[in-house]
């Protein structure tokens, strides 16, 4: 009985915590629910916060709209009503957190201009990306900015490299031009012909592969945790040999 009932109050401290409280204030704040209007004194005693911390603590309480104190003597302290002072955080925390996302934003479009104008090209012509996400997210930024053509080789490519919406997006891109080895499932087949796109069928290839414009390759990799690993490739001579075995597949071993 007695762990059920200090687990409910380790689980309200909790919740009180998702409104920015720490431990002190988490503790103040639930003591005054729980009593309603009363001194500092009383407060510390019931919360154990130590006495030289409390007034800090409730001046904070009172800062974020939490508490409210009396006038005159002696000085008491009570908690604003939850109807009133929570829905108050809730908007406060929704501002701040959308002026914060502006202001990423704005940072994130300046900084990809720093990026983009840098006087130092790297001379290092393979790099590791480690991460499903991060892997996703580079195949689908190689994908958006092709310009003339992208070569996707591997098992069920297109759902294991999660690049379906952004190949159809390219599609509408006449420019370029979108092959694909591998197997499929009926589904991928079904949506590579509704988008236009060229494919192949072949059984045994690459794990997973993408070239873009004969300028990036990435090879992705899972390893036996679900790991998945890309290899980013900008050295021509690897790009090419890369390439010229897809088209030794495409013509020899895939059939339409």
């Amino acid at each position: 009985m007695m762990k059920s009932k200090k687990l409910k109050e380790d689980e309200f401290l909790l919740n009180l915590y998702t409104f920015d409280l720490n431990n002190y204030e988490a503790r103040v704040y639930e003591t005054l629910l729980n009593l309603g209007e009363t001194t500092a004194w009383q407060i510390a005693l019931q919360s154990n916060v130590p006495q030289a911390k409390i007034y800090e603590v409730l001046s904070s309480l009172e800062s974020k709209g939490f508490v409210e104190r009396s006038v005159g003597r002696p000085l008491k302290f009570r908690p604003i009503e939850p109807e009133i002072s929570l829905p108050q955080a809730i908007e406060k925390f929704k501002s701040e957190y959308s002026k914060k996302l502006e202001l990423m934003e704005r940072a994130f479009k300046e900084i990809k201009e720093k990026y983009k104008s840098r006087k130092n090209e790297s001379m290092s012509f393979i790099w590791t990306i480690k991460g499903r996400d991060k892997v996703f997210a580079k195949a689908k930024d190689m994908i958006d900015n092709a310009k003339k053509e992208v070569l996707i080789a591997g098992h069920r490519p297109l759902r294991a490299l999660n690049c379906m919406d952004t190949l159809g997006n390219l599609a509408l891109n006449k420019d370029v031009k979108i092959r694909v080895l591998g197997n499929f499932s009926q589904d991928c087949i079904d949506f590579m012909k509704m988008a236009n796109i060229e494919y192949k069928v072949v059984n045994s290839f690459y794990e997973y592969m993408i070239i873009v414009d004969e300028r990036e390759l990435i090879l992705a990799i899972s390893q036996p945790d679900g790991e998945l690993y890309g290899i980013d490739v900008f050295a021509k001579e690897c790009i090419m040999a890369n390439k010229n075995h897809f088209e030794f597949l495409w013509m020899s071993e895939g059939k339409l």
